[in-house]
């Protein structure tokens, strides 16, 4: 008799479909800035809260998200998801008015909550106790490669129709692609009669919490972990956006400065992957290890080495610290505090992240500007060293509160 197909496979190919289609094409969003403020005759600035829109609506499904798991599910969460960011893409290429630009950006964002980290990192959780660490890289590595396909195409389609038809072609992909992708996603392998992979590993893998949800709500490890990705997103975002401002001011020509920052998303989606597998056999911390020293190098390479030098080592040194704001967050939560509380736990989390990346650019421009490059490199190394303290401190004292879990169950 002929051995099942494992279907874990197929949820890693239908998960990759999801983030290649509603990621890529987030990643092509500036592009519409100049066209959206010239059809509609309003300032860039006023373009760019589209931004600071689905942030907001992020942010606001993500702190609700268990909730709505609990009420919903996270398979129809995952459908409605797809089709809330199809649909705010269609409510933008009808728009006459920037207010509804901004109303179809307010769907975006829930859809992304609904679609991207939270839900896919669960899922995977579910189907894989091996491996998930480069699941997870394969999977985060799609945002990247999409945005490479799709960036020349959306240009191609906004030059020759306009922002408006590109918006709704966009819609159309992402709802022919992601909703198929998400209705055939089975969230646990029990609904097709099968085991998570690496079955035989579950009871040494210490991903099993002894800690209740509000045990894990109430310890201020909980929230110095919060606290320490918030801190290390807000280093990490400050120096990439940067970086592309201070080689222009440093004489580096716009094409060469494109050519870096192509390389380096390019070097970040393969990083995503590989650091996953390292993950998988030295373990998260190892990969925030790398992720943060990678960060400190770039930082002072970028206060000390001339320009000519350091445009050669960012691109490479820079994707490799990138690599902290996808991959390890949620297997640091699930390994800190256990895979069965990791739904109700993670959008706080995830939020604090959110923000971190949403106020880095402001902080890091306000920065530069009251005292320079420098200041901003600088002031990074200090918060990702703050940041791994908060979240050591988080880590032992977890570990301190399991430990006196299991010698009461003992």
């Amino acid at each position: 008799m002929e051995k099942e197909r494992f279907y874990g496979w197929w949820i890693v190919v239908f998960c990759f479909t999801i983030f290649l289609t509603i990621l890529g094409f987030n990643a092509t969003l500036p592009m519409y800035f100049v066209p959206i403020s010239e059809g509609l005759g309003v300032a860039t600035s006023r373009v760019s809260i589209i931004q600071i829109t689905m942030g907001i609506s992020v942010l606001t499904m993500n702190i609700i998200y268990s909730f709505l798991v609990n009420k919903i599910g996270i398979k129809r969460l995952l459908v409605l998801g797809v089709i809330f960011v199809g649909s705010g893409y269609i409510i933008m290429s009808q728009s006459s008015s920037i207010t509804l630009v901004y109303a179809g950006a307010a769907f975006i964002g829930c859809g992304y909550a609904f679609t991207t980290t939270i839900p896919i990192t669960a899922i995977v959780s579910n189907w894989f106790l091996e491996k998930r660490g480069m699941i997870l890289g394969i999977i985060f590595a799609a945002s990247g490669i999409g945005g490479m396909i799709l960036s020349p195409i959306v240009g191609n389609l906004i030059t020759s129709y306009g922002y408006q038809t590109s918006f709704l072609v966009q819609a159309v992909i992402i709802l022919s692609a992601g909703v198929p992708a998400a209705v055939l996603i089975k969230t646990d392998p029990k609904l097709v009669n099968q085991s998570p992979y690496g079955k035989a590993m579950e009871e040494s893998n210490d991903t099993k919490s002894l800690l209740t949800v509000k045990e894990v709500m109430s310890s201020y490890a909980y929230w110095f972990t919060a606290i320490g990705v918030l801190i290390i997103a807000i280093s990490v975002q400050m120096v990439m956006y940067s970086v592309p401002t201070y080689l222009d001011h440093s004489g580096i020509s716009l094409q060469r400065v494109s050519f870096l920052w192509a390389i380096m998303f390019g070097l970040n989606a393969g990083f995503k992957v590989l650091l996953g597998r390292l993950s998988d056999r030295f373990g998260v911390w190892t990969v925030i290890g790398i992720n943060l020293t990678c960060l400190v190098v770039v930082s002072i390479s970028l206060m000390v080495l001339p320009v000519s030098t350091v445009q050669y080592i960012f691109p490479l040194v820079l994707a490799l610290a990138m690599v902290f704001l996808t991959v390890p967050i949620p297997l640091l939560v699930q390994r800190m505090f256990g895979g069965e509380v990791y739904t109700q736990i993670i959008g706080i989390i995830i939020s604090a992240l959110s923000i971190g990346m949403s106020f880095a650019p402001f902080v890091g421009s306000k920065i530069q500007e009251g005292f320079g490059y420098t200041s901003v490199y600088g002031m990074s190394v200090v918060l990702s060293l703050l940041g791994v303290v908060l979240l050591t401190i988080s880590n032992r004292k977890i570990c301190k509160m399991k430990e006196s879990k299991r010698k009461n169950v003992a």
